[in-house]
């Protein structure tokens, strides 16, 4: 997967159910107009956010995002193989402009946005309580689902030994609570995800090399804290079968470096009609 000819972008604009965060109702995909983004995704616990220009929507879609609240589905890819999820988030920000001969809309999204800002938790559990139980009351008040693959997690089958209060802000709650047992949380693509500190998913390791789209050389940056790994960057053209998404392992085959790390932040830069397309990724060592 080396090229940058015949890509494609689906947005997919819909209008979320009244008092829910993530359900969705009426919906309308744009397909074949030109679209530029930028999306920034890491493994903390705030939004991950997008920022994409649309050009020429029809008038009435451009109507539409006035219209609150709003969630859109950005898919790229090929034509000819296919689209993968790139981003889902909630519209933050929306506003149309005509620039020459061109209507360019620029949104501004963010995953999870409105229940980190809404979601609130007022619950007690007695002492014997599973941290999974908790677990799920968390997630359930932001309107999430506590993922399969926390059932691997031991520290969630620990139980509490005092019994437990959850007052405030759900997802500052979820931070307390998961940071106790060693562990983190993040919401990608409107799906909770949960690992132990410096943990990886279970899924496939994705492969950078020059046979599959690697651009440039990975290079090593100095650590973010002191007495923590370096940090590895590595950028690769975007590809809807392997997509690096934080917490996924990723195997390096280069000149410069050879090994596992682990993402811990993923920015997608693409223009339907431009040069840029590609994943800008950072790693540690895993």
């Amino acid at each position: 997967m080396s090229r940058l000819y015949n890509r494609s972008v689906a947005l997919t604009i819909s209008k979320v159910t009244k008092g829910r965060f993530f359900a969705v109702t009426e919906s309308v995909t744009v397909r074949d107009l030109r679209v530029t983004f930028s999306i920034a995704k890491s493994l903390e616990s705030t939004p991950n956010t997008a920022t994409v220009n649309v050009y020429n929507l029809a008038e009435r879609t451009r109507a539409e995002f006035q219209q609150r609240p709003l969630q859109v589905r950005l898919e790229a890819g090929y034509a000819d193989g296919g689209l993968a999820t790139l981003f889902v988030g909630d519209v933050r920000f929306a506003r149309s402009s005509l620039g020459g001969v061109d209507w360019v809309t620029r949104l501004e999204l963010g995953d999870g946005a409105r229940a980190r800002k809404h979601a609130r938790v007022s619950r007690s559990f007695k002492a014997g309580t599973t941290m999974r139980t908790v677990l799920d009351e968390l997630a359930k008040s932001m309107g999430l689902t506590a993922p399969k693959s926390t059932d691997e997690i031991s520290a969630l089958g620990a139980q509490v030994a005092n019994g437990i209060a959850l007052s405030g802000p759900s997802h500052a709650e979820l931070t307390r609570v998961l940071k106790a047992s060693g562990l983190g949380w993040s919401i990608q693509d409107h799906q909770l995800q949960v690992l132990p500190r410096g943990g990886a998913l279970a899924s496939t390791a994705i492969v950078f090399s020059e046979h599959t789209g690697m651009v440039g050389v990975p290079e090593f940056g100095a650590p973010e804290q002191g007495g923590k790994p370096p940090t590895l960057a590595i950028s690769k053209l975007i590809d809807p079968s392997a997509l690096p998404t934080p917490g996924r392992k990723i195997v390096v085959s280069s000149r410069a470096v050879n090994g596992t790390f682990r993402v811990t932040r993923v920015t997608h830069h693409g223009d339907t009609h431009g040069a840029e397309w590609r994943s800008d990724v950072e790693a540690v060592a895993a």
